[in-house]
């Protein structure tokens, strides 16, 4: 394996131009800003997102006190070139990493490096590949060994605060209505939400075209909406 990715890079940048060009060739209707994907799309993003799904199942037997999240890195870069996609993060802008691994109170985008995990400790690992053209992007937290119960109880009700979202993501409501449901259940619990890190949008689905960003706010006042064909 190439864990720098010099040579892949180059030509994943080469193919990812073209990928660009032919798309904007194609007719996309357009909602506020975010493309209303046709069912080859569709089903193109569902294939990259199984693989990230996979990736994490991977981690699932190896992530455990000892192992440093370079480790974690690797497995990932290995992993995703085996199945035929490439790390959408490698390379970008300096960023060498395959993955982000935040650990314990890091929110999110935490960089892999030689810290060792420990028993008691919480991490997050957000996987971005790129398969065939299609982003998948998703994020699972990992228990090491025994931790507390203040943790695990914040990892449930995240979970369940992520699954409401999905809940409302229907035609007819809007971005706006996600951020909504999840501050209300959150907030209802004595937590929190992280409003510095919202408003940008992901490069999720189809390569060149955003994805929306559920603003977590109190009103539900997000003009985006809610349509088949679109994907947050």
């Amino acid at each position: 394996m190439n864990p720098a990715g010099v040579g892949v890079a180059k030509d994943i940048k080469i193919a990812i131009s073209s990928r660009i060009k032919n798309q904007a060739h194609l007719n996309h209707e357009w909602l506020q800003g975010i493309i209303i994907k046709t069912e080859e799309q569709i089903e193109g993003i569902r294939r990259s997102s199984q693989l990230a799904r996979k990736t994490l199942d991977m981690l699932d037997g190896r992530i455990e006190a000892g192992i440093a999240t370079k480790d974690i890195d690797r497995w990932v870069y290995e992993y995703t070139c085996d199945h035929g996609g490439y790390p959408a993060t490698l390379n970008v802008k300096g960023f060498n990493k395959s993955c982000c691994t935040s650990i314990n109170n890091v929110i999110c985008h935490g960089i892999p490096d030689d810290t060792v995990l420990e028993d008691g400790d919480i991490i997050n690992v957000d996987v971005t590949p790129i398969l065939d053209g299609y982003f998948g992007d998703t994020s699972r937290m990992f228990v090491i060994g025994e931790t507390s119960q203040e943790a695990l109880k914040l990892i449930e009700e995240t979970k369940a605060c992520l699954y409401l979202g999905i809940d409302v993501v229907k035609p007819g409501n809007t971005i706006g209505d996600i951020g909504y449901t999840i501050q209300q259940h959150a907030e209802s619990l004595g937590y929190s939400v992280v409003r510095e890190l919202c408003g940008s949008r992901h490069r999720f689905g189809v390569l060149g075209s955003p994805a929306g960003s559920p603003l977590r706010q109190k009103k539900r006042r997000s003009p985006n909406g809610a349509e088949y064909g679109v994907y947050y």
